[in-house]
């Protein structure tokens, strides 16, 4: 991607425990659609947003998603693709991964379903119990 979707993770970078929070930051998503995925330290797929009623495009400028840490723990990645147009495709073959491991076939769907136009970001983060 010529310009990579501006991520981070606050409060800051550290290891997180179970049931703590951690906040996902984007910036610059007013007006565009938005999937965002984890893939946790064992390769399940966890889909994020949007889910059931989420809007699509996101309405603010600056996007936070708030997640609460849980199994399964390790090397987690946040995966976040915005566009100017809705996605569908992506989003459904990334729902269809949902809880299951299968991060080879996240990238893959990624790599056919992602936009013309997408921006793509990504930030890690470690977790434990």
């Amino acid at each position: 991607t010529r310009s990579p979707q501006v991520m981070r993770i606050s409060p800051d970078d550290q290891q997180y425990r179970r049931d703590q929070t951690v906040e996902i930051n984007l910036s610059d998503v007013g007006g565009k659609a938005l999937v965002l995925f984890n893939i946790s330290g064992d390769g399940t797929v966890q889909m994020l947003y949007p889910l059931g009623n989420d809007d699509s495009p996101v309405k603010t400028s600056n996007f936070r998603l708030r997640l609460r840490v849980r199994g399964p723990f390790g090397a987690d990645q946040v995966v976040a693709i915005t566009s100017q147009q809705r996605p569908v495709e992506l989003e459904k073959a990334v729902l269809q991964l949902d809880r299951r491991r299968a991060s080879a076939q996240a990238i893959k769907a990624l790599q056919v379903h992602a936009p013309a136009d997408a921006r793509i970001g990504s930030v890690g983060f470690f977790s434990a119990p």
